[in-house]
Formats: C-alpha cells, structure tokens, sequence
C-alpha cells in the first residue's frame, strides 16, 4: 500500500483477508470507505462491515429510528416507550411526568453525541433539547432502560460476539481529586496501546470532562472532592465506545433464550450482519425475566471491540465476517 490505512477497522480487514488468502484493495484509492475483496471468481466490495446483501429498504427502515422503533413496538419486541420532539409542549411534559427519568437524544446522529441521561424535571429536558437540536433536527424522548449495556454482533444471522460496554469510571486512592483521578485516566488512555494486526493503536478515547461537574452533582459529589480509597464512581451512563466505555467480552454469559430472541428481531428486519445495542437486568437469566430492552439497531457494526476487547476472550469475528462474504 502506497498510504497509510488510517481506520482500524479498514486494517483489520486487509489483514485478516491476506490471512485468508483474500484479494483486498481500495476500490478507490485513499478512500477507507470501500474495499474490494476477490477469491477465485468471486467479487465482493464492501463498506466497513456493512452486509453487501442488506437490502435498500430494509438498510433504509434500521436507519430511520422513527421507522425501526415503530414496528419493532408493534410487532411486541422490547422497545422502551418512546416520543420524537422538536420543541416541548403537552404531550413532552406529561411524557416526562410519566416515564422519568427519561432519556433525550439524536434522531440522526450516532457516535454518542449529545445522549442526556436521567433526565427528570422541566429544566433538564429544556437544557437537554437545546443541545440534541444543536446536531439533530429532532430529538428523541426515551424511556430510560434499566440495566448494563450490552452490544450484540450478528454475521450471518448468528450472535457472534456480545459486550459489556461499561461506563467510564475512575477508583478512589484517598489522595487525589475526582478531576485529577479523571486527568490520570485520560493520560493512560493516552498512553496506553493495544497491538491490533501489529498496528499499535489507541483503543479507548478519552474521558470527556465536560458536563461532569453536573454528572457529579446528581450524586452530591463536586471534582475538588478527594474519592476515598477503593471506591468506584462512573463517570457516564451511555455504553457508548465514543463517551469512553470499556469493552467486556460477555458472549458465553447470553442465555440461550436471549440469543434466540436476537435472531428473531434481526430476522424480522431482513437483516444478516448487525450490531443491536440493548439494556439488560441480567443476561445470564431467560428472556421473559432478563429486563432485556431493544436501544439501537445498527447496520454499520464495528468488529474491533469484539476482536480486541479490554477485557475477557477475543472472538475471531473478522474471520468470520469474511468466511460469510465468501460462503459458497
């Protein structure tokens, strides 16, 4: 290559393809966004981990969230109650009155940007829609799901790896302040390196410091305080890889009935390869008692995290990803 692959996930691909004895090259030169792929007669071009067989309707309806919450909700798969908003009027204010603490995000914007959690009074919510509408044209009101977050990887209409995207945090040493707890993550973060395909690369971003003090004062804590030794506070409350999360490898703690029920959604949406962002109590118990709560469906997934997660078992998911393309 005559140009350095800037996009991980891009590096990934060309290695794992040279791996498997795949032709790959940029379709057009210098742009990561869409790669060739050849083996023996077949030719395949790809965009990121997009699947090549997703279907225009069915890409167009995953991307419309007004679209795919809509007849996920009708169709009795679990979507907390939702409202789209431009402005705050009646039906806001009393939609807040019932499902607080509610969550305000983006209806088209993905990356983490402006998503304000535990939203629970009217000046929250006003201050919350000022700043969606500053990268949106709408907001969405959101029931706010219990539980950890969790993103499941399907290639092929099978759960192929599952995260525990844990939010940010820091631990106490008795001597520091939050904020300087906060600076010596960052720097670490910084710092800190995962070898991916040989390529040393930075796997988590920093954690941002704006709008912690607000964070911190739902918890009556300020970022002068010193934490006491050993005690944990997060720091966010978004499993968002761009809000600073950590990846946990959590694929073999899924109940069966959990897996099943994944498949059946993607199913019912046309969909062979997808990330499906979920809130769950607890994934180790069945569906029916589980707390399991549809957040995101995604057609774009990301295969790093799952291959080179922070903690727990790598799943070989680029592998399978290209085994899928090239399935006879």
């Amino acid at each position: 290559m005559e140009f350095k692959i800037r996009n991980i996930h891009s590096w990934m691909i060309f290695q794992k393809s040279k791996e498997m004895q795949i032709e790959s090259e940029f379709l057009v030169p210098g742009v990561e966004d869409f790669i060739e792929l050849k083996k023996g007669k077949k030719r395949v071009v790809i965009n990121r981990a997009i699947s090549p067989s997703l279907t225009h309707i069915a890409g167009a309806i995953t991307e419309n969230k007004i679209a795919c919450n809509y007849l996920l909700q009708e169709n009795n798969y679990p979507i907390p109650a939702f409202i789209f908003a431009s402005e705050i009027g009646k039906i806001e204010l009393l939609f807040l009155e019932k499902f607080a603490p509610i969550v305000v995000k983006p209806f088209d914007t993905n990356k983490g940007a402006e998503i304000h959690m535990n939203v629970q009074n009217t000046n929250e919510l006003k201050e919350a829609l000022n700043n969606v509408k500053k990268v949106s044209t709408q907001a969405i009101l959101q029931q706010q799901a219990t539980g950890l977050d969790y993103r499941f990887l399907v290639i092929d209409r099978q759960v192929t790896g599952v995260l525990w995207n844990e939010w940010p945090s820091v631990v106490g040493d008795g001597i520091h302040t939050i904020e300087n707890l906060v600076q010596f993550e960052n720097e670490n973060r910084r710092t800190t390196k995962t070898v991916v395909y040989e390529k040393p690369t930075e796997m988590l971003v920093e954690i941002p410091i704006e709008g912690l003090s607000d964070l911190l004062a739902k918890s009556n804590k300020r970022l002068s305080d010193i934490l006491p030794k050993g005690e944990k506070i997060y720091l966010g409350n978004c499993g968002n890889g761009w809000t600073g999360s950590v990846a946990h490898d959590a694929t073999d703690n899924v109940h069966p009935s959990i897996n099943k029920k994944v498949i059946e959604l993607i199913n019912f949406l046309d969909i062979d390869i997808a990330g499906l962002d979920v809130r769950c109590d607890d994934i180790t118990k069945p569906f029916k008692k589980a707390g399991f709560n549809v957040i995101e469906v995604n057609t774009r997934p990301s295969l790093v995290d799952h291959e080179f997660p922070l903690f727990g078992k790598s799943r070989n998911v680029t592998e399978k990803y290209l085994d899928y393309l090239f399935k006879d």
